[in-house]
């Protein structure tokens, strides 16, 4: 089943241009860009006389796939859902857990195979072109798939409840900005003038369960721009990672709640 559904993902256009857009920043970089470092900026791609900093690209790069994958990652998850498609996948010997696991699985094979891509050709666009060699730009690249798994868990449940690729995507798009929100809740309420109380906490709380993008969002994000102070590693707490992976286990159930009991 795992390789049923992986054909599938590999023959979506949409997200085929997940490496497009890699290859396509890789050829345009190797022919007008180098990087190089400046100080407090941290790493930079220089363009001639211009310089931008590396971190704004890579998170704007980012950005771009995660907007593919948004669009591109329901359309599998609806196909299969239909009531004859289902009907068919979802018997004997495939049972519905199976499903559920191969279907996790081969979203997971392709996100992290895409990510080994990109991080292939960016290194290999520093060693040739780089005048220093940004090991953090490319841990903020390995850190992208758990961005993506974290969208996928929103997409995985709400194509479920609403067997719809417009609400899905709509939706989606809606939670992963309050999990940005929620992750950093404190700060913005804090900064407003509000005094830490039980608001706060229980907002605080909410982060465990709506599945984490804001604090995968935030430790590439931080990779990307801590070249200004050296490698800093610091971001991956052991908290930092278990509330990514605590706020998992609520959407993750309820999916797998739906598959195993929905008359399909």
């Amino acid at each position: 089943m795992t390789r049923y559904i992986l054909n599938q993902l590999l023959r979506n256009k949409v997200l085929l241009a997940w490496p497009g857009a890699i290859l396509l920043f890789f050829l345009l970089f190797m022919v007008y860009a180098s990087t190089g470092y400046a100080g407090e900026a941290g790493y930079i791609f220089e363009f001639g006389e211009a310089a931008l900093p590396a971190g704004f690209l890579m998170t704007a790069l980012t950005g771009v796939i995660l907007l593919i994958v948004l669009i591109a990652l329901p359309t599998h998850l609806i196909t299969n859902t239909e009531p004859g498609r289902a009907s068919l996948l979802l018997t004997k010997p495939i049972s519905r857990t199976d499903y559920f696991l191969s279907d996790l699985s081969a979203v997971a094979i392709i996100t992290f195979g895409y990510s080994i891509f990109s991080i292939a050709l960016f290194a290999l666009f520093f060693l040739i072109k780089g005048t220093v060699f940004p090991v953090s730009i490319l841990l903020g690249l390995a850190a992208l798939p758990f961005t993506v798994m974290a969208y996928y868990i929103n997409i995985l449940l709400l194509g479920l409840l609403f067997k719809n690729y417009l609400l899905t995507v709509f939706f989606c798009y809606i939670l992963a900005g309050v999990s940005n929100l929620l992750f950093s809740i404190r700060e913005v309420l804090t900064g407003s003038g509000i005094e830490p109380g039980t608001m706060i906490t229980i907002l605080e709380m909410a982060q465990y369960v709506i599945p984490g993008v804001g604090p995968s969002s935030a430790v590439s994000e931080g990779l990307f721009n801590s070249g200004a102070h050296g490698l800093d590693l610091s971001i991956l707490s052991f908290g930092l990672i278990a509330h990514y992976f605590v706020s998992l286990i609520p959407f993750t159930a309820w999916a797998y709640y739906i598959i195993r009991n929905r008359n399909f």
